[in-house]
């Protein structure tokens, strides 16, 4: 990829990776983890890594935010021929386990060689982590959503001060 590639596929600087915690009471707060993971998604592909060392990637816990869903619905609109529910655009709650274990395997997997994390990735997974951690333990639900810097929130629910829920 050449440099202007890589200039123009930066999003460091625009879209950070949030997780959104709904507790079993139904209220809801976010945590921002930062833009590490998704310009490392960017540049070198950790989902792609992910893959290939058979650890599920944390795409699979990602959902649209509301903008990007509302782009998505005005897409399928203008197609005309395509039919969609409103629902199937509401977002996936998952329970932490399974991300715990994919960044806990992300991190052991990106410690050395060729696959090696660099230390803002490596940071971010750790709090990811730990906050899913926090998560699981207080039997909180989540997702994870990229949210372009300075954009809405508000589906998000007020900042987590440390921990889940």
């Amino acid at each position: 990829m050449t440099r202007s590639a890589r200039q123009a596929n930066r999003v460091s600087d625009e879209t950070i990776l949030y997780v959104v915690v709904r507790d079993r009471n139904g209220r809801v707060a976010h945590k921002a983890v930062g833009s590490a993971l998704i310009q490392a998604d960017r540049d070198a592909g950790i989902t792609t890594f992910a893959l290939r060392k058979g650890i599920e990637p944390l795409t699979a816990f990602l959902v649209d935010s509301p903008a990007q869903a509302e782009s998505a619905k005005r897409v399928l609109a203008d197609l005309g021929d395509v039919d969609f529910d409103d629902r199937d655009f509401e977002p996936r709650w998952f329970q932490p386990a399974r991300c715990v274990e994919s960044v806990s395997a992300l991190l052991d997997c990106g410690r050395e060689g060729r696959g090696r994390l660099s230390e803002a990735v490596r940071q971010e997974l750790e709090e990811l982590r730990q906050v899913l951690a926090e998560t699981e333990r207080r039997s909180c639900a989540f997702y994870l959503v990229e949210v372009p810097s300075g954009g809405d929130l508000g589906f998000a629910g007020p900042a987590l001060d440390g921990g889940a829920g």
